[in-house]
């Protein structure tokens, strides 16, 4: 049953990340409308799902910029360890 779980979340995962690929990035003009509108009615919900839309591949792409530094650290600090 819980290599079940793990199938259909990774499933899940790789769905979540093709959708993401296929999102349109937010243009600079877009984003300076759709923060402007936030900000002037804090109920624009449309308005907050494209930005949540839109800086969805920003946020992965730091997420896997630190994930791969933090597997990275053990190592230099290891290095370290044996260079000093």
């Amino acid at each position: 049953m819980e290599s079940q779980d793990r199938y259909i979340s990774l499933g899940s995962l790789e769905q979540y990340m093709r959708q993401v690929k296929r999102t349109l990035p937010l243009t600079e003009d877009e984003e300076v409308r759709l923060l402007a509108l936030v900000a002037q009615d804090g109920d624009a919900q449309q308005a907050r799902d494209r930005l949540i839309e839109g800086y969805q591949p920003l946020l992965i792409g730091l997420a896997k910029r630190f994930a791969r530094h933090s597997q990275d650290m053990p190592t230099r600090c290891a290095t370290s360890l044996l260079k000093s």
